[in-house]
């Protein structure tokens, strides 16, 4: 499989060396055939590519909203709706974007990080953090 390479121009180029017919502008590595945009993974479409760069972008939207519930309070009410709600929403839109992916959760891993957070604060407890 060729190496990714990117020009001066910071363009996608490809090394040659591929299964495909040798391409005269060295530009074809990893390209889709139906939008010819790039990606990096070639098991990976630039759908799948953009689904994922909406999953981080909910995922931040997520973490925004549980910060705000840190600072002013789970049930504190902002334009109609409290932060309980607005984490509740982002977390749905989160799974989501999983489910489109072929995400899915793992009941025991839920069970693992519960106790790894629970023994987490036990130490900022005992560090007087908490």
């Amino acid at each position: 499989m060729g190496l990714f390479l990117w020009s001066v121009k910071m363009e996608p180029r490809c090394d040659g060396n591929h299964p495909a017919p040798e391409c005269e502008d060295q530009g074809c590595w990893h390209r889709c055939q139906r939008c010819k945009s790039y990606w990096v993974d070639e098991d990976m479409c630039c759908e799948k590519q953009h689904l994922l760069m909406i999953l981080a972008e909910e995922c931040s939207e997520l973490a925004k909203e549980a910060l705000k519930a840190a600072r002013f309070g789970l049930d504190r009410v902002y334009e109609g709706e409290s932060n309980r709600t607005r984490i509740v929403t982002e977390f749905s839109d989160v799974l989501a974007l999983c489910e489109m992916l072929g995400i899915r959760h793992r009941p025991y891993r839920i069970i693992q990080h519960k106790s790894k957070v629970l023994e987490n604060m036990k130490l900022s407890n005992s560090l007087g953090l908490l």
